[in-house]
C-alpha cells in the first residue's frame, strides 16, 4: 500500500488520491502553461550557441595569426618605421596579446592539478570554469525546480538539465577523435583539444545525475519507496534510461587520472567499447522526446566523417597506400631504458613536431600508441622515433630481442599552428625523448636559416646520463658537417645538460674555447682528455666523442642540471620570439611560467613584438 504523505496542494488536491479529479486536470494543464514542455528544448539551443561562439572566437584568433604570420608589414626590418595608425593599433593587439598569453602560459601545481584531472594552464582552466559557470546558471536559476505533482509532467529541473547534457555529447564525441572539426577550426591538434573533450564529458556525467535526481525525489516525496517501485515498472523512460547513465560512469570511472597512468591500455581499449555502448543506449532512452535525438544524429554523422577523414588521409585508405598496410621498423636499444625505431621508408609528409601512432602486428594490435617522429640522418627519407621504456607496450619492446618489428602507421598528427619561418629567434627546451619533438625543427629550418626572418636558433637538451646525447648522433653529426659556420657564427646554438653529472667534478665542455698562450692550451687538452665527459665516465662515452670530431666547436656540454628559469631569462630575445618545448610534466610548467614572465617584454620593449610558446604533450 502506498505511504501516505502530507502532500496536498494549498487548493486541497492531493497529488496521488485526487489524480482522476478535474481541478486536477485544471492545475495540470495551468502547470505546463507556467513551464511548457516543448519550452525546454532551448536549453540544449543555448548550450550549443555558447560552446560555438567561443569556437567562433577561436577561429578569428587563428585566422589572425595566420594573416600576421603572412604579412610582410611588421617584420624586423622594419619595426623602425616611422609611426602609423596601423603600427599603433599593432602594437596595442600585441600587448593584448601579450597579456593573453601570460594568463594562458601560467601554470598550476601540475603534480595536484593533473592527479585531479583539473586543466594545468590558466588559460584553459579559465575557459572550462567560465563554460561550468555558464551552464550551471542557466541550469539552477531558472525555476520551479519541481512541478506540484509528478503527474504534472517531469521536473522541469530534470528536464533542462537532460537537454543540456545531450547537447554536451555532440561536443565530446567531436572533440574525442585524432581529426576533429572543432580542433581544425581552432586551430590546435587533438592533444591539446583532448582537455576540453575531458571536461565536456565530466560536465555531461554532472547533469546526466542532475537529471536523474529530481525524478527519484519527487516520486519518493510522493509515495515512498513503492512508489518509486510502481513507476519503474510503469515507465519505460525510468528502464530506458539506466544503461546510458550506467555507461557514462564507467566511463568516467575508467578515464580518471590514476586509472589512465596505471592502466593505459585497458583504459584504450574500454573507452571506445563504453562510449558505444553509452551512445546507443542514450538514443534509445532519447528518442523521440523533444527532438533531443537530433543531437545525436549530428553527433554521429560528424564522428564517421572524422573517422573517415582520418583512415583516407591520415591512415590506411590514403593513396599510394594499400588497405592496413604494414610496414617493417628496425628496432635497436640505443641505451639504458631507450629504444630507437627507424622506419626506412614512409610514404607520408610530415612536419616538425608532429607525432604518429603506432600498432605492432602482435598480440597487442589492439593497443595504439603515439610517438614523436624525427628524419632519419642514416636512412635518408625514413624516421626515427625514440620510445622510453616505461611500462606497457614500450617495456614490452625494450625487452624483446626482435631486431625489426611490422608496424602500422596512423598518422601524422599535432604539431605547431604557426608559420616558423616568421620569428626571428626559436628557442627549443626538452628533455630526455622529448628530443624527438624538438630536433626535427633544427633538422628543417637549420639549413634554410638565411631564406627566412630566422636569426637565431638555440636548442637547450635536458638528459640524464651522458650516454643518452648518443640517441641522435647520427643527427647530429650530419647537422654538424652541414651546417658548421652556422655553428661557429652563432646562428645555431646547442647546449646539452648532463643532470646524473652534476656531482662530477668536471668543467663545462665548449669547443671552439678561448686560448690566449701555449701553457693554457697544453693545460686545456689534458684537463678536456681527463674530464670532458666526466673521469669516471670516460669509457661509457669515448666512442661517441672519438667517433664525432664533428662536435667540437659546435656544442655545449654541462655536467649539471640547469636551471631552466634562469636559461629562459638569460636568452637574447629577439623582435618574434617561438619557444617549443617537449619533455617531463616539471619541465613543461617551468618553461611555461617562465615565457609568461617574458611577456613583459612586450610592454617594456618596443623591438619586441611576440614571445609565443608551444608545448608538447600528447596522450590522454
Amino acid at each position: 500500500m502506498i505511504e501516505e504523505r502530507d502532500l496536498v496542494l494549498s487548493n486541497g488536491i492531493h497529488c496521488i488520491a485526487d489524480i482522476h479529479s478535474e481541478l486536477y486536470a485544471r492545475l495540470k494543464k495551468e502547470s505546463q502553461a507556467v513551464t511548457p514542455w516543448v519550452y525546454q528544448k532551448q536549453y540544449g539551443k543555448f548550450v550549443t550557441y555558447f560552446v560555438a561562439v567561443i569556437i567562433f572566437l577561436s577561429l578569428i584568433k587563428k585566422l589572425a595569426f595566420m594573416y600576421y604570420d603572412s604579412s610582410e608589414e611588421f617584420l624586423p626590418e622594419k619595426k623602425n618605421s616611422p609611426t602609423t595608425p596601423s603600427v599603433f593599433l599593432a602594437r596595442i593587439m600585441t600587448k593584448l596579446v601579450a597579456f593573453n598569453r601570460y594568463i594562458c602560459y601560467r601554470k598550476f601545481p601540475t603534480l595536484i592539478f593533473s592527479y585531479l584531472g583539473i586543466p594545468t594552464s590558466v588559460g584553459t582552466f579559465l575557459v572550462v570554469m567560465a563554460t561550468t559557470l555558464y551552464t550551471l546558471l542557466y541550469c539552477f536559476v531558472p525555476h520551479p525546480f519541481y512541478r506540484p505533482c509528478a503527474g504534472f509532467g517531469s521536473p522541469p529541473l530534470s528536464v533542462r538539465a537532460g537537454i543540456m547534457a545531450i547537447s554536451l555529447v555532440s561536443f565530446v564525441f567531436s572533440l574525442s577523435g585524432k581529426i576533429n572539426v572543432i580542433g581544425w577550426l581552432v586551430g590546435l591538434s587533438y592533444e591539446k583539444i583532448n582537455i576540453y573533450h575531458q571536461w565536456a564529458s565530466i560536465l555531461c556525467l554532472f547533469f546526466s545525475w542532475v537529471h536523474v535526481i529530481p525524478f527519484l525525489r519527487q516520486a519518493r516525496h510522493e509515495g515512498g519507496y513503492e512508489r518509486m517501485h510502481q513507476r519503474w515498472k510503469a515507465s519505460d523512460m525510468w528502464r530506458s534510461g539506466v544503461p546510458p547513465i550506467l555507461f557514462l560512469n564507467l566511463l568516467w570511472l575508467s578515464s580518471l587520472p590514476i586509472a589512465r597512468r596505471h592502466f593505459y591500455e585497458i583504459f584504450l581499449q574500454l573507452h571506445w567499447i563504453l562510449a558505444v555502448g553509452f551512445y546507443i543506449s542514450l538514443f534509445y532512452h532519447v528518442y523521440p522526446e523533444l527532438n533531443s535525438h537530433m543531437y545525436l544524429v549530428a553527433t554521429i554523422v560528424v564522428w564517421f566523417a572524422q573517422l573517415f577523414y582520418r583512415l583516407a588521409v591520415k591512415g590506411c585508405l590514403r593513396p599510394g597506400r594499400s588497405f592496413m598496410a604494414s610496414t617493417i621498423a628496425n628496432v635497436s636499444i640505443v641505451g639504458e631504458g631507450c629504444v630507437e625505431l627507424i622506419v626506412k621508408d614512409v610514404e607520408m609528409a610530415y612536419s616538425p613536431g608532429q607525432h604518429i601512432f603506432v600498432r605492432t602486428i602482435d598480440k597487442g594490435i589492439i593497443s595504439n600508441h603515439p610517438f614523436s617522429i624525427f628524419p632519419s640522418a642514416k636512412y635518408p627519407g625514413g624516421i626515427k622515433m625514440l620510445i622510453r621504456a616505461q611500462k606497457g607496450f614500450s617495456k614490452r619492446l625494450y625487452e624483446s630481442n626482435d631486431d625489426m618489428k611490422k608496424i602500422l602507421i596512423d598518422g601524422p598528427y599535432g604539431g605547431i599552428e604557426r608559420d616558423i619561418r616568421s620569428f626571428t629567434n626559436v628557442y627549443l627546451i626538452c628533455s630526455g625523448s622529448g628530443i624527438s619533438t624538438c630536433l626535427p625543427f633544427l633538422q628543417k629550418y637549420g639549413p634554410i636559416l638565411h631564406k627566412t626572418n630566422l636569426e637565431v636558433i638555440t636548442l637547450d637538451w635536458v638528459v640524464r646520463h651522458r650516454e643518452d646525447i648518443s640517441w641522435i648522433r647520427d643527427e647530429m653529426c650530419t647537422l654538424s658537417n652541414n651546417l658548421r659556420q652556422l655553428f661557429l657564427d652563432g646562428k645555431i646554438v646547442v647546449r646539452i645538460y648532463v643532470c646524473s653529472d652534476s656531482t662530477v667534478p668536471g668543467i663545462i665542455k665548449t669547443f671552439p674555447q678561448t686560448i690566449d698562450t701555449a701553457s693554457d692550451q697544453s693545460d686545456l687538452a689534458k684537463r678536456e682528455k681527463d674530464t670532458e665527459f666526466g673521469q669516471d665516465d670516460t669509457e661509457s662515452n669515448s666512442t661517441f666523442d672519438k667517433s664525432n670530431n664533428e662536435y667540437k666547436g659546435l656544442i655545449t656540454i654541462i655536467p649539471s642540471k640547469p636551471d631552466l628559469n634562469q636559461v629562459i631569462n638569460d636568452y637574447q630575445i629577439g623582435f618574434r620570439n617561438c619557444f617549443i618545448c617537449s619533455g617531463s610534466d616539471s619541465l613543461r610548467y617551468t618553461v611555461g611560467n617562465s615565457v609568461a614572465g617574458l611577456q613583459a617584454k612586450v610592454f617594456s620593449n618596443k623591438n619586441v613584438e611576440e614571445c609565443y610558446l608551444h608545448s608538447e604533450s600528447f596522450g590522454y
